[in-house]
């Protein structure tokens, strides 16, 4: 890469570089620095690549037939049905022999390790070092890392809430359990939040109980009546985030990147990254250990192979996940251009010595995944222009891993820019915006509820508001008024016309009884075009 013609000649002479750039008329980059060469091209005004000298020894073909990424440089022998398989196979094998996982906080195998501790002491097993590690990281796999996150987070607190009143923790009396979920009942209803603290307190405590080997005081009937009871009478939300649907996405695409088109590059990548997530209807752990290496782009898809879901089954099922290309593409395209800077980084990779990569990768840890000698950027940590150094006569440019909060105070921002709510947003704010689309595009439950890797068909539907039922069924009930009256001409339609109406008032009725009982107002962010 020419990052902006450091090379200096005598006095009176031009170098070849700026030679070269004077030629093609370079475009006006960052800080008076001149966008020239490779970078011009990656990050070009349209979107596409211009043509490049090919790699020796490698047959390059542009093909947009089946198979055929969009302007990006594709070997001869992966174009086609055969090569698309074949290349998708590649990807599922390499991930899986990966077999990313997300880490667990120390504080969380801290509480685990004192669990599986007093299981063995119970027991009358060896406590030795090497025993308890081992039971420790089976304990850890049995759960997704985030539920293991949020259990273990409920489970101390009630352990917290022991200690200060100096009851027994473990195991816990049937009486104190009863007393804290009365305790904690009262304090969600006073801060008029929603019962979900119930359930998970609930959940927590029988998980530690179990693992520890103790009787759990959550088989007592009296508990689950006062979990039931605070489940129907706390009036709180439902804790869920507004969804962030296509129509947020669009407004995000003119605000930040421009309608003329321009690249602000960071902007850009955060908006591929946002636009991955909620047509991927991906959770934050899901896109963490997605790389762009298990990507592969289609002329009418983008196809993700998630290895590990927080729903697999097994820790190497995966999963394929589609982000289809919408008539107005949002983040793809923008997607598209990443991956080809991405390509050339690995290039670059390839041309340095082993020396030169490990002091590279000692100076840049967060940035390097090298898997096989090659170097891989994964889709939380996009490399951006500007941001790298050069190493060996190579650029390689750098990027920081976005983590879970930088990422949702970013998200907050952007929703404030297009009046949303931020209190009301979330990073589940896009997988929850992505089958909000699915549904109102007509898309079969059964459909969505796998796309969206859900264990059942209840999980995945609260995820819908109400206000996005209410839509679907007026416009069932439309579709159906229709087709009566073209199949069966006007006899028919005036026969079935009276039952049909009566139908759809009754959609709009309940949906005017759901606004009046205070629910929120479907108007709210960006959302009264579903009701409309």
């Amino acid at each position: 890469f020419e990052a902006g013609g450091k090379r200096r000649g005598r006095e009176g002479e031009e170098t070849k570089s700026k030679e070269k750039r004077r030629k093609r008329g370079g475009k006006q980059g960052p800080g008076g620095a001149r966008r020239t060469g490779a970078l011009t091209k990656v990050w070009g005004k349209h979107g596409r690549c211009g043509k490049r000298p090919r790699d020796k020894g490698v047959k390059v073909r542009r093909d947009k037939g089946v198979g055929a990424t969009r302007g990006l440089r594709q070997p001869v022998g992966t174009r086609g049905p055969e090569g698309v398989h074949a290349q998708a196979e590649s990807i599922k094998e390499a991930v899986r022999a990966r077999g990313v996982r997300k880490e667990v906080s120390e504080e969380t195998r801290k509480f685990v390790r004192g669990l599986v501790y007093r299981w063995l002491r119970r027991k009358g097993a060896p406590t030795d070092e090497e025993r308890v590690q081992m039971q420790c990281d089976w304990v850890e796999r049995a759960k997704a890392p985030a539920t293991l996150k949020a259990y273990t987070g409920a489970a101390r607190r009630v352990q917290r809430w022991c200690i200060e009143r100096g009851v027994g923790w473990m195991p816990m009396e049937e009486s104190d359990y009863v007393f804290m979920l009365t305790q904690l009942a009262q304090y969600l209803e006073a801060k008029e939040k929603s019962p979900a603290n119930m359930g998970m307190t609930q959940a927590a405590v029988a998980w530690a109980h179990g693992v520890a080997g103790e009787v759990s005081p959550t088989t007592s009937l009296m508990a689950r009546t006062i979990v039931t009871g605070a489940s129907k009478w706390l009036q709180g939300g439902t804790g869920q985030k507004f969804p962030i649907q296509s129509e947020d996405m669009e407004r995000w695409k003119e605000t930040k990147l421009g309608k003329g088109g321009t690249v602000w590059r960071s902007e850009e990548v955060r908006l591929t990254q946002f636009a991955v997530m909620k047509d991927g209807l991906m959770r934050f752990d899901d896109a963490v250990g997605v790389r762009f290496g298990d990507m592969l782009t289609l002329p009418s898809e983008l196809r993700i192979f998630v290895s590990e879901a927080k729903t697999s089954k097994t820790k190497r099922e995966g999963q394929w996940v589609s982000c289809v290309r919408p008539e107005r593409e949002e983040g793809i395209s923008a997607f598209e251009r990443v991956l080809e800077l991405v390509e050339k980084m690995a290039e670059a990779w390839g041309e340095l010595t082993e020396k030169q990569r490990k002091r590279w990768a000692k100076k840049h840890p967060d940035t390097v995944v090298e898997t096989g000698g090659k170097l891989e950027y994964s889709l939380m940590a996009v490399p951006l222009l500007g941001k790298g150094e050069t190493v060996g006569g190579v650029y390689l440019m750098t990027a920081k891993p976005m983590g879970y909060k930088k990422l949702l105070k970013e998200l907050k921002e952007w929703g404030k820019e297009i009046g949303r709510e931020p209190t009301k947003m979330g990073l589940h704010s896009l997988r929850r915006g992505g089958a909000t689309d699915l549904k109102l595009l007509g898309v079969r439950d059964t459909l969505i509820q796998e796309a969206g890797r859900w264990k059942s068909e209840k999980s995945m539907k609260k995820y819908f508001d109400w206000h996005v039922e209410i839509a679907v069924r007026v416009r069932d009930v439309r579709e159906a008024l229709k087709r009566a009256g073209d199949e069966g001409g006007e006899a028919k339609g005036d026969a079935d016309l009276d039952g049909s109406e009566a139908e759809l008032e009754a959609a709009i009725a309940e949906g005017e009884e759901h606004a009046d009982k205070g629910r929120p107002d479907p108007g709210v962010g960006g959302q009264g075009s579903a009701v409309s």
